[in-house]
């Protein structure tokens, strides 16, 4: 019953969600890339 009340305000978090999701994602995909560039190097 609370997941229906939370359905409309899902649809704003969304976007918020996407942003805090995609950021920590780059940060870790910039890390794994670098350690390798690093080793490389």
């Amino acid at each position: 019953k609370i997941w229906s009340d939370e359905e409309p305000l899902q649809q704003e978090t969304i976007p918020k969600d996407r942003d805090c999701v995609i950021k920590p994602v780059i940060t870790m995909t910039v890390e794994h890339v670098e350690i390798p560039l690093d080793d490389q190097s």
